[in-house]
């Protein structure tokens, strides 16, 4: 990250902005730090409302982002007449009623109440989105500088077509770009599906790197062979149900692949064998419903690890953040220097 004087680390650092309104304390912070600026907290006060906002996340674990702390639920008084029941949105945020009207159109969009809830102070669908994207898990304590600083023994884990073999060689080519190939091995255990194992053999050869091929259940010993080894990565067969867990020091990639839907989503996470170390998504160019998507990783607490496009080595293939979230699950995200607009 570039260095910043004194003057642009306080303008860009966190502020508290104060209304007597949520409305009126989001209006001075669009007024005061524009479109880009990232909502840490709002806290609502005898005098209305304060927000505190920033151009940049803070360092401080302390002032990273955190839910909205939601007001104290004050008895409710008798009614003369009969109440029409509200939205579940409309209990959740009552005292704006443009709130409750972006709500419902957030859940159309596939958002749930716990979404709503934490991004109340929210007002149009793209805010909702980027404000989500900064506050996603990403699984940077396993690659702190990229792909290519990823260190140990990781197995891919996915469902049949879900690209698990050609994420595997984008991940080794990006890594043996930075390292010498001796470092790192690639074991197949993908035994029977029809030319995975040869193709895998193909570009290890290519980038001469070691590869092995081995049974699941004979995975740990195979493993003992590479003890030396950098990076080891595995190419595992398609999740099913009782599947063989993983040796110890085996960390999971879980792929995830954009044509599949939120169904097949929660039948896989059902057959995983293990929590995984980071998700990795694959096919993004081809998802239908990418606020679906962004609803379940953030609602399930998933590291993201990286986002790639394309069924070929030749598509992209990014390091999961925050921008690059919004630039591959909606294309329509623009993204410039200074500001960060989006059209829906």
């Amino acid at each position: 990250m570039a260095e910043h004087s004194t003057e642009e680390q306080i303008t860009r650092g966190p502020r508290t902005f104060a209304g007597t309104t949520t409305r009126d304390a989001l209006n001075q912070v669009r007024r005061s730090l524009g479109a880009e600026a990232i909502i840490l907290r709002q806290v609502e006060t005898a005098q209305g409302v304060e927000i505190e906002a920033c151009l940049e996340l803070p360092e401080d674990p302390q002032l990273k982002p955190e839910a909205p702390t939601q007001p104290e639920p004050q008895p409710a008084a008798p009614a003369a007449t009969p109440v029409q029941p509200a939205s579940a949105y409309q209990h959740a945020a009552p005292s704006d009623p443009h709130t409750a009207e972006v709500g419902e159109q957030w859940q159309e969009a596939g958002y749930s109440l716990p979404v709503l809830e934490d991004f109340a102070f929210c007002t149009s669908l793209p805010e909702l989105r980027r404000q989500l994207a900064h506050r996603l898990d990403f699984a940077a304590d396993i690659c702190p500088g990229g792909l290519h600083s990823l260190r140990g023994v990781y197995r891919l884990v996915g469902a049949a077509g879900s690209g698990k073999t050609t994420l595997l060689v984008k991940i080794l080519l990006e890594w043996v770009l930075h390292h010498s190939a001796d470092e790192a091995a690639v074991v197949s255990t993908d035994l029977d599906r029809l030319g995975a194992g040869e193709s895998l053999q193909l570009a290890a050869q290519m980038l001469n790197v070691d590869v092995l091929e081995c049974q699941p259940r004979d995975l740990q010993g195979s493993l003992q062979t590479l003890a030396g080894k950098q990076l080891v990565l595995i190419d595992s067969p398609a999740l099913q149900r009782h599947g063989q867990g993983a040796p110890p020091g085996v960390r999971d990639i879980w792929v995830l692949c954009g044509v599949h839907n939120l169904l097949n989503i929660k039948a896989q996470q059902a057959l995983l064998p293990q929590p995984p170390a980071a998700l990795a998504l694959t096919h993004m160019d081809q998802l239908l419903c990418p606020d679906l998507w962004l609803n379940h990783i953030y609602r399930q607490r998933l590291p993201l690890l990286c986002l790639g496009t394309g069924r070929e080595l030749s598509g992209a293939l990014d390091l999961a953040d925050a921008e690059s979230v919004l630039r591959v699950l909606f294309p329509q995200v623009q993204t410039g220097v200074n500001h960060l607009t989006v059209s829906v």
